[in-house]
């Protein structure tokens, strides 16, 4: 099994491929909403989980944001304010991945998306660095 922080590591890897894709996919307005919002969600998560992993916290295999930052504040692990709605992302991750976004549901901002998200994935890269 992987040490925490390769694990850590990893996961940091990973939500950057996915926002990389997100970024990529998102000037494209053929590539529907669900495609990059599933991206968004997958870096937003793995970039949870890396937190998680190199605070030495176990979590169980999971797609849910709120959980895991429901289990980041239980352990102390403070997350900034301006990314306390990113469990809006959760639907994106499961439900829209096999179902169509419902009807009446405005287009996700894109721009938006990819802003805030870029900001979660620097932070959690900036958190990682301080703890190597």
């Amino acid at each position: 099994m992987k040490n925490s922080e390769d694990t850590a590591l990893l996961h940091l890897r990973k939500a950057g491929l996915d926002f990389a894709a997100a970024k990529a996919l998102s000037v494209n307005a053929s590539i529907a909403d669900e495609v990059v919002g599933f991206h968004i969600q997958q870096s937003i998560e793995k970039g949870l989980k890396a937190i998680l992993a190199a605070n030495k916290v176990d979590f169980r295999k999971t797609h849910d944001i709120r959980e895991l930052m429901d289990l980041a504040q239980k352990q102390s692990i403070p997350i900034p304010d301006q990314f306390r709605y990113l469990d809006e992302w959760n639907p994106f991750g499961v439900e829209l991945r096999y179902d169509d976004i419902p009807v009446g549901i405005p287009p996700i901002d894109r721009n938006a998306a990819i802003a805030i998200t870029g900001q979660f994935v620097e932070w959690v890269q900036l958190k990682l660095s301080k703890k190597q």
